[in-house]
């Protein structure tokens, strides 16, 4: 179990961390602090990556949740914030160096082999989000790469994404940065009065001081007893990319809804090697089963219509739910009901998610549409959303803030999806030029002169 997430970015040329921390200082130093809390320049800060290994206690099974600790070892990626982003092929990356390390052995390994279950758990931003086609796309390259029986990705609901066990991690980590200012010319300034970059080449090699010299911080730290593995990941290392999924072959072995994301081993040999794990024993077909409330009623146990569950209802633990041979009846819906069944605010929007003709559900209507092309060859209607908010374009993909069918969210789409696209404001690089404050004085005094 790997849970990941990127720490705040870290800023160039001013204190690194801005929360207090107890700092011992030697008197026969001089020391320099800045006055001031601007960056140097437009995006000249570091992105930290951070994957926590999580381990789950050995011996009984009980499914009690505290057999899943918040403790094991720590590795975190640093990149240039300009010259590198966060994407899900950089996670990808990350993960398949994750899986070389020693420390990482005991946690991800088995006997040298990769262990046959692997779950993430993410906070559902663009680059991480298990609704999103690229990361499905980089955990089914995970799922054939080390033969696993499932990869599973999961995050929380909106607003709760500090429930994400790597977030125990992160105050640790800022706490070291406290009183640290990494410098932004360690060989020689690559900017000029106004902040603009006037040596590319000198840049690189600034950034790359900073990552290391964050890096080698980092790497001094022990988190409960286990180690801190940090790196700084250069902006020429190339992403793997990953291949194209045949829709079949996806349609019999993916799950997908709001939250969570299934690629499971099917029980046809002849498709894929036998299970390495007792999984199957616990689930039949082998996915995680939506969750669902149960309640008395008139002396036996009933599973509600979502229209006649409470507020307050409570949902059955997993084992309690596979212990229980009753499944969830809602009018309207092919097939099994949708994962997302029960989850109030997709009310009404499932129908557009499930595929009349199999009954699979899928995380959008848009996946929902491609399924029906390509698997049954229907022509369906490809009616394109309307972005409310553009905010970045990169290649075909764009990150929208969109409203519809998905609620008030951000993700990256592909441009073929929308309509209308709005667009952004200028590059930062191609703004006028904006005079630096160089001193509090200059900043306060009068726009004009006193003529006595």
């Amino acid at each position: 179990m790997i849970s990941q997430d990127d720490k705040a970015r870290v800023p160039l040329g001013i204190t690194a961390a801005n929360k207090h921390g107890p700092i011992l200082m030697h008197m026969e130093y001089r020391h320099s602090l800045p006055d001031h809390s601007w960056v140097v320049a437009e995006r000249h800060k570091l992105i930290p990556s951070v994957y926590a290994g999580i381990v789950i206690k050995p011996g009984k099974v009980d499914g009690s949740p505290n057999l899943v600790t918040y403790s094991g070892p720590t590795y975190v990626a640093i990149r240039s914030g300009k010259h590198s982003s966060s994407t899900a092929a950089s996670h990808a990356l990350d993960f398949n160096t994750l899986l070389s390390l020693p420390e990482f052995e005991d946690l991800t390994k088995v006997n040298g082999v990769v262990k046959p279950l692997i779950i993430f758990s993410v906070d559902g931003g663009p680059d991480e989000n298990p609704r999103y086609k690229k990361v499905i796309a980089q955990a089914v390259t995970h799922f054939r790469a080390h033969n696993c029986d499932a990869v599973i990705i999961y995050c929380n609901a909106p607003h709760r994404s500090a429930f994400n066990r790597v977030e125990r991690r992160m105050s640790s980590l800022s706490r070291q940065l406290s009183g640290v200012i990494l410098k932004h010319d360690h060989f020689g300034s690559h900017l000029d009065n106004s902040g603009r970059t006037t040596d590319v080449e000198l840049e690189i090699k600034n950034f790359e001081h900073a990552g290391e010299t964050l890096a080698e911080i980092w790497n001094e730290l022990c988190i409960d007893d286990f180690p801190v593995i940090a790196d700084f990941i250069k902006s020429d290392v190339d992403n793997p990319e990953p291949g194209d999924n045949d829709p079949e072959w996806y349609a019999r072995h993916a799950r997908e809804s709001q939250y969570l994301f299934q690629v499971v081993k099917c029980s046809d040999e002849t498709c894929c090697s036998p299970m390495r794990s007792d999984l199957r024993n616990l689930l039949s077909d082998g996915y995680l089963p939506g969750p669902y409330p149960i309640q008395r009623s008139a002396g036996r146990l009933v599973i509600p219509e979502p229209s006649d569950t409470p507020a307050n209802a409570s949902f059955a633990p997993l084992l309690v739910r596979l212990g229980f041979n009753i499944k969830p009846v809602a009018a309207g819906f092919p097939g099994t009901p949708p994962y997302d069944l029960y989850c109030p605010s997709l009310s009404g929007k499932l129908n557009d998610r499930i595929c009349q003709v199999c009954g699979m559900y899928f995380s959008s209507a848009v996946n929902c549409r491609a399924h029906k092309r390509s698997v049954h060859g229907l022509e369906t209607a490809g009616r394109k959303s309307k972005p409310r908010a553009v905010l970045k374009i990169r290649s075909e993909e764009v990150l929208v803030e969109c409203d519809g069918e998905c609620g008030d969210t951000v993700e990256w789409v592909e441009k073929s999806d929308l309509t209308d696209i709005p667009e952004i404001p200028a590059d930062d690089d191609n703004l006028p030029d904006i005079p630096n404050i160089t001193s509090m004085a200059e900043w306060l005094s009068l726009p004009w002169e006193d003529e006595y």
